[in-house]
């Protein structure tokens, strides 16, 4: 199957001014999170915002509606703003496409689904061996399990992400640049988004660790929405079993005796499967 650009012939947009203004709302939409929960948390908002934090005030439908637009759904939310100013209802029915865009060859379904599952496996082979994890199997409730997965497609990041980062930002800048640079774009982007949102839930962040994950995961990302013909359907239930596959390892293994060497395990796994998925990109470049 070829790898080709998007075409985009009723536009007449020139220069990288959609990627700049989406970049800047979503960014926004996670900064402006992170400044109302800290302002929450000293009791300075009229309302409930933090889903959480026990010590606060459960979350009012004000802070349930801030919590979706800044957090859960935010780049989806700025990519449909940037793409009605810049591209119209043009832009909004091609987005449409991309987001309901199911038809896709069945092995990239499969590696969707079976790729996060074997790196589980492989992570867990390793960290057992070394004794990091150990087995919590009555934790392990297919249907609960089931019922988590579907909750995570829409509450967890895949759909209120993929629809600006894969859907939106990735196919504006495949118009003016290669994979390669734009995957690295789309990687920075997607770290410096979730910055302010672990803040905010007071997550610890090893930064330099979290960006190859974050890195490596956006050149993966991106060879699928190639692949697929331009699919961000396949990249959400693509980040979906990705998360998912991460909490099936915190669901299985009562305690990890060492989480920095298992991230270290992971993170090895994953850019190894990006650089591959970088050196095919770079073999079959876009044509268009």
């Amino acid at each position: 199957m070829s790898i080709e650009k998007e075409a985009h012939p009723a536009d007449g947009v020139r220069g990288n001014a959609p990627a700049i203004v989406f970049t800047a709302i979503a960014l926004g939409f996670a900064v402006s999170y992170w400044a109302l929960i800290a302002l929450a948390q000293q009791g300075r908002l009229p309302f409930g915002m933090d889903r959480f934090d026990p010590s606060m005030p459960d979350a009012s439908p004000p802070g349930l509606l801030l919590d979706g637009i800044l957090r859960l759904f935010g780049p989806a939310v700025a990519a449909l703003v940037t793409t009605w100013m810049f591209h119209g209802r043009a832009g909004l029915a091609r987005l449409w496409r991309s987001v309901s865009r199911w038809r896709v060859p069945f092995a990239l379904y499969a590696l969707c689904f079976l790729g996060p599952l074997a790196v589980d496996l492989a992570i867990v082979a390793v960290g057992y061996s070394m004794g990091l994890l150990h087995p919590a199997p009555d934790q392990v409730q297919p249907l609960r399990l089931l019922s988590i997965f579907l909750m995570m497609i829409v509450l967890d990041g895949p759909l209120g992400e993929e629809v600006g980062w894969r859907g939106f930002l990735l196919p504006e800048l495949l118009r003016k640049t290669d994979p390669i640079r734009a995957s690295f774009v789309v990687g920075c982007i997607w770290y410096v988004w979730h910055l302010p949102l672990y803040l905010a839930d007071g997550r610890e962040i090893h930064a330099l660790s979290y960006f190859v994950n974050v890195m490596a995961t956006s050149f993966v990302f991106t060879w699928f929405y190639l692949r697929s013909g331009h699919s961000t359907f396949l990249s959400i239930l693509l980040h979906a079993t990705t998360n998912f596959a991460l909490f099936l390892i915190i669901k299985g293994f009562a305690h990890a005796d060492d989480v920095g060497t298992l991230q270290l395990i992971y993170n090895a796994i994953v850019g190894g499967i990006a650089i591959v998925a970088a050196i095919a990109m770079r073999k079959r470049p876009q044509t268009g």
